[in-house]
């Protein structure tokens, strides 16, 4: 813990590389210890194929879909609706808030930006609306949308992990109080601006 939460908060790695770590670690530290032997090693090599397998396989659909809507020039036809509609900021807001909500149950949030993105940003610059702002609040959208079914990325994860523990059904329930939080997050977000701003 103190190499993994150490190294991170001191700059030495970042989150994804201390996860790396922490998991070498306790791979060394459960063989020396005697708690661990190569059938062990092997079932969770296992698994590891099996979880990112699924993973993979779901970021491949995401793709395929957007390609498929870049394609057919939806995203032109999206930005020219929103400019005739003349929506105020709230508006705007609130739409691009059930989109990203709408998107997330169907796909991973590389896809979600994909498809978004080059549709957003000149909207975006005609309502002036600042891009640091914008990347926050698109991270945390992003972020639920990793929790919402039916493709809730993070929660396939930790059914992955806990295995016949619990139910998928049982996991969306248990991360439901999350869900919840991360709205009023945003929403205070969209509220005060200036929140996304600080450094």
């Amino acid at each position: 813990m103190l190499a993994t939460f150490g190294g991170m908060f001191g700059g030495v790695f970042t989150a994804t590389e201390a996860g790396a770590v922490g998991a070498f670690l306790s791979l060394v530290y459960a063989f020396v210890a005697g708690r661990i032997g190569r059938d062990k090693v092997n079932q969770a090599l296992v698994d590891t194929v099996m979880t990112c397998g699924a993973l993979f396989l779901i970021g491949v659909g995401a793709i395929m879909l957007t390609r498929l809507l870049s394609i057919s020039g939806l995203g032109m036809t999206i930005s020219s609706l929103v400019d005739a509609m003349e929506l105020s900021y709230w508006q705007l807001v609130l739409l691009i808030v059930a989109l990203y909500l709408v998107l997330g149950m169907f796909l991973d949030p590389f896809g979600a930006m994909l498809i978004t993105l080059p549709i957003f940003l000149p909207i975006l610059n005609q309502y002036e609306i600042n891009l640091v702002f914008f990347g926050v609040f698109l991270v945390k959208m992003l972020e639920i949308g990793m929790l919402t079914p039916p493709v809730g990325m993070n929660v396939f994860v930790i059914k992955s992990v806990v295995g016949n523990l619990t139910t998928l059904g049982g996991i969306f329930r248990g991360v439901a109080p999350f869900f919840i939080v991360d709205l009023l997050v945003v929403a205070l977000i969209i509220a005060y601006p200036a929140l996304a701003l600080l450094r």
